[in-house]
């Protein structure tokens, strides 16, 4: 995964090429053209939800859940150019509800961690500072993981949301239901509150 900066992805990039349009026929009932978007965003939610739930069998079953509500319910969708915001929003609630229904309630975004880089480990935690050789460590990055788990739950929602997806605080406030200031100074907050953790705990 690419290293982001707090200060990258936070203008909306337009949407693929025909996206919309393909929205706009999806929503009339164009199978193919639904078929079209799954295939442009089926990596992406497989990736989030993944990481969320942290097994494989689990992670199918959300995104199967996701298409199914997004083919259902993209006819009363008013505006195509917020699709992706809107169909990760699904995403993250059927996670959650396989969460709750697994006893798991605290959230798991602890998995953001397991499959993270070296470069984007050392931006979460810039300022610690941490070289890449140290993070590469077993034993860093569970304590790593542990500082993550220790964040308030937006927190942890927003860091999971912003290194698991290439979601702009923009669409990540629209999918927690946030606005755009809040997810950029609950990123920092995360941020902080994980470097002030690893000074106490490396």
């Amino acid at each position: 995964m690419a290293m982001f900066r707090e200060d990258q992805k936070q203008d909306i990039p337009p949407p693929p090429t025909g996206e919309i349009e393909l929205v706009q026929s999806a929503s009339k009932g164009e199978f193919e053209s639904f078929e079209k978007l799954v295939e442009i965003y089926l990596d992406g939610l497989w990736r989030y939800a993944l990481r969320i739930l942290g097994n494989e069998e689990d992670a199918k079953d959300a995104v199967q859940q996701t298409l199914i509500q997004a083919h259902q319910s993209i006819a009363g969708l008013r505006q195509p150019e917020k699709f992706r915001s809107w169909l990760f929003k699904i995403n993250r609630n059927k996670c959650f509800d396989i969460l709750r229904k697994t006893g798991d309630r605290s959230g798991s975004e602890i998995s953001l961690t397991q499959e993270m880089d070296a470069g984007s480990l050392t931006d979460l935690t810039s300022h610690a500072p941490l070289p890449g050789e140290i993070i590469e460590r077993q034993e860093t990055r569970q304590v790593i993981r542990q500082g993550i788990n220790a964040l308030p739950s937006k927190q942890r929602q927003v860091a999971a949301m912003r290194y698991a997806t290439d979601l702009t605080f923009q669409e990540i406030g629209e999918v927690l239901g946030l606005n755009e200031n809040t997810v950029k100074t609950l990123f920092q907050r995360a941020k902080a509150g994980l470097r002030f953790y690893l000074r106490r705990h490396l």
